[in-house]
């Protein structure tokens, strides 16, 4: 997800690092540390249920030693429970509902020409007033026109990324997503983020992406994390 943001916010003419503290083997101080050094105007950090909390916490130390930096957070978590995030977690200075890659460069635009980001659309944030909830963004319908994700900001993916060995064949490997949603609505699933919309990159694109994983960065092996890779079966034969 961050690949994909980093992507459009690079396309869109500004400054982006990606710091993977997990990947880095890195705890908290360090994290705060390697962020102070790029002197970040804007810190956004991607949240899963698993990570807010620790996620949280490095912002708030950083937060500490540099009042001003603006902090963004993201991801499905966010998305499925904006109202406690705001609540429960007040460093985040604004919440990114949704798909973040345009959402997110409106932002930043907005923020780099110093006007109000109130009319930004898919934000959630806290004012004088209370809490504020733009209207949601409107679904990419064409996936092929995002530039593809910014994997040269990562890492090492040979060295420094291990998907779960049971669902692959060996290593060096890595996880891609070429689709997003689900139309079906199976009542254990939370649709917050995707609602019932399947969109999905051009056969195309996909293979020219496992192709520069291939030959530039040294993947051998893949881990499809589609949300349901299997729905078009048409699309899925065209890929392989």
């Amino acid at each position: 997800g961050l690949c994909y943001i980093a992507a459009a916010v690079r396309d869109s003419g500004h400054d982006v690092v990606i710091l993977d503290a997990e990947a880095e083997r890195l705890d908290m101080a360090q994290t705060v540390s390697r962020i102070m050094q790029f002197s970040p105007a804007v810190v956004g950090v991607s949240c899963l249920s698993a990570n807010v909390v620790s996620a949280h916490s490095i912002i708030k130390r950083l937060r500490q030693v540099d009042p001003y930096v603006i902090c963004v957070a993201g991801g499905p978590y966010v998305t499925a429970v904006p109202n406690e995030i705001l609540d429960e977690f007040p460093s985040f200075n604004i919440l990114v509902i949704g798909e973040g890659e345009v959402t997110f460069v409106d932002l930043i635009n907005t923020l780099s020409h110093r006007v109000s980001f109130q009319q930004v659309k898919g934000l959630a944030f806290k004012d004088s007033g209370g809490k504020v909830f733009t209207p949601r963004r409107e679904r990419i319908k064409n996936l092929d026109e995002l530039p593809p994700p910014a994997y040269d900001l990562l890492p090492k993916l040979k060295t420094h990324y291990w998907p779960y060995f049971n669902n692959i064949q060996g290593y060096p490997a890595f996880s891609i997503i070429v689709s997003r949603g689900c139309p079906h609505q199976c009542r254990f699933c939370d649709r917050s983020v995707f609602g019932n919309t399947f969109t999905k990159h051009s056969p195309k694109f996909v293979v020219d992406l496992i192709e520069r994983m291939v030959k530039v960065h040294g993947i051998k092996y893949l881990v499809f994390d589609d949300v349901n890779l299997l729905l078009d079966g048409d699309y899925l034969m065209e890929i392989m």
